[in-house]
Order: structure tokens, then sequence, then C-alpha cells
């Protein structure tokens, strides 16, 4: 019996003759010839991990399962998954020391979890990067043709319908937003206040500064405050005052953030970080098979969920909805 071992593509594979060398060899390379969608994967994913923190480490769980998953899929055989290894960047020394040793390794590709992870990398023009749990990547990113990811925002859309079903005594709906900078973002809201027939009623501020005016001038004329991801508006004092008219005006606030959902939001439409740390792994095979992270835009997360804060809840005198469907 004679037995031959060989790396496809950072898939371990085993093979076991009772045939001469030759002939075991000859079967060998007919296996791995039937794996052409396989022999871009390279032997190494490198997975940067902004901290210790429970998100993260349930998004690097859900990552190194879907890679798991892939790797078996891709084979259609049994398969020992490629070189996964974890690098911890809060751990590190410095930022520099954190950069060399990513460096160092040289790995084929780099799944980044949260913002410091990216950070690091934003200048590896030349190794494929998948990002999740990015705030705002575009920031980080600008337009790198190397980088895909999973967004950490739940479709606008999405956000309203889920709170229109927790909440269906909602008919008037107010937000306040920059007009620049969250122009898109605006837009996107207002559609789909238009789709789910919802009044919108949007206050433009110039300022931070501006929010708490405006803010009382929506209270008595809205049943929901939306909270948007704009980076202008999310301020310390901007939101501590939107939380605390909340409740003074008994108006629920509507989020895009388990931060803000924990500190006074009524409730929120969230990714689960497992989930997307699955959905960030189903890119990550598809590059590793050779498509380009130009060809894949960012997707938002697959299945995020209804949450919400039981305490505000109860405060408000709301009825709880039922927190386990999806959007």
């Amino acid at each position: 019996m004679i037995g031959a071992s060989a790396v496809a593509g950072g898939l371990r594979l085993a093979v076991t003759a009772t045939v001469p060398m030759p002939r075991a060899l000859a079967a060998l390379l007919f296996i791995l010839a039937l794996l052409p969608a396989a022999s871009g994967w390279a032997a190494e994913v490198l997975i940067l991990q902004a901290a210790t923190l429970e998100p993260y480490a349930q998004a690097r769980a859900g990552v190194e399962a879907g890679l798991a998953e892939a790797a078996r899929a891709q084979a259609g055989v049994s398969v020992e998954p490629f070189q996964v290894e974890t690098i911890l960047v809060s751990d590190q020394e410095s930022p520099v020391a954190a950069r060399e040793a990513v460096a160092g390794r040289r790995p084929a590709l780099v799944v980044a979890i949260g913002s410091s992870a990216l950070a690091l990398v934003k200048d590896f023009s030349t190794t494929p990067i998948v990002y999740l749990l990015v705030p705002f990547p575009s920031s980080i990113l600008n337009s790198a043709a190397n980088a895909t990811g999973v967004l950490l925002d739940v479709p606008l859309a999405d956000q309203l319908a889920a709170a229109g079903r927790a909440l269906p005594a909602v008919k008037r709906v107010g937000l306040v937003c920059n007009p620049t900078r969250s122009a898109a973002l605006l837009a996107d809201a207002r559609d789909a206040a238009k789709r789910l027939g919802l009044e919108l009623r949007a206050q433009l501020a110039a300022e931070p500064g501006d929010t708490p005016h405006l803010v009382d001038q929506l209270a008595g004329t809205v049943d929901l405050f939306w909270m948007l991801p704009d980076p202008f508006i999310t301020t310390s004092e901007s939101v501590e005052y939107l939380l605390s008219a909340s409740l003074r005006y008994r108006i629920p606030v509507l989020t895009f953030s388990a931060k803000f959902l924990q500190t006074g939001a009524a409730l929120a439409v969230l990714a689960e970080p497992a989930a997307m740390g699955e959905q960030a792994a189903r890119l990550a095979a598809r590059i590793l098979a050779g498509a380009s992270p130009a060809s894949l835009p960012a997707e938002p997360p697959a299945k995020p969920r209804l949450r919400i804060n039981p305490t505000v809840w109860q405060r408000l005198e709301l009825l709880a909805p039922d927190q386990e469907k999806s959007p």
C-alpha cells in the first residue's frame, strides 16, 4: 500500500493506493484536476481581530466556521481546511508592530474585524481584504479595489419596516440629519418611508449643536424618532439629548447601533456578528477561488434581527413585539 498527500490551493488531500507509485501519483493528479475552482485558494487566511469584545469574538467564530464549510463545499471531498491564523490587534505593542506582524506572514487574504483592524491593512494594495464590523469603511478605505466586506448597517428600508411591524401605530417618523454629509441617507430614508406609506419629517442640521432644538421641534409632530448613521449628528451630546427627549416626550427612538440601544433607544434592527462572520467567509471563499474583490460589492447584513430595550419599552408603556422575527 502506498500513501501520498498534497496541498491543492490550501486544501490538504490524502490518497492511499495499493498500486505502484506512478499510478498513485497519476490518481492524485487526476483528483487535483477535478478541482479547478480550488486552485486559486492559498494556504493562509489571516484574521485580524480588533479587540477581545464579544461581538468581535462571535464574528471571528463565524468566519472560521464559514471558511471550514466553504472549504468542504469547494472541494466536494473530505479535506482539512486551509490554514487560518488570528492576530489580536489589541495585544500588539503598537500599530507598527501589528502591521509588521501582518506583513511578515504574507497572507493570501486578510479578514479584518473592526475599524482598527481594517486601518492596519488599508495600504496593503495587493492583498485581498474582507472586512466586517466596521461602521464607516469608506472613511478608512476610500476607493480600495482590493477590498470588500459585510456592511454594518442594515438597509434603511429594512429598519423602518421592522419598526413598523413592532409599532403599528407609528404613522409619522422624524429624523435629524446633515443634508450635505448624509444626502444619500436622507434620500434612502424618504424612499423607504414613501414605500411603507409613512410620513417622514426631516429636520436639517447645519451644525451638531443644532440637534437639540430640532428634536424639540419634531416632538409632538411625530410618533417615532429615527436615528440615522450620520457621523455628523451622532455625537455624544446629540445622542444624549435625543435619548433624554425620547423619555421626556414619550417618543421611541429607532437606532442602528447596539451601543445606542443599550444607552436608551427603544429598538434597533441589528446584524448578528456570527452571521456576519459566516457571510464574510463566503466572500473570502469566492476571492480565494479566483474572484476579484472589485467584482464583489460590499453586502448588507443577510440576517438582521429586531432588538428592543425592555427598560425603555416599559417606561414608554409600549407593548413588547416578537423580537425573534427577521425583518
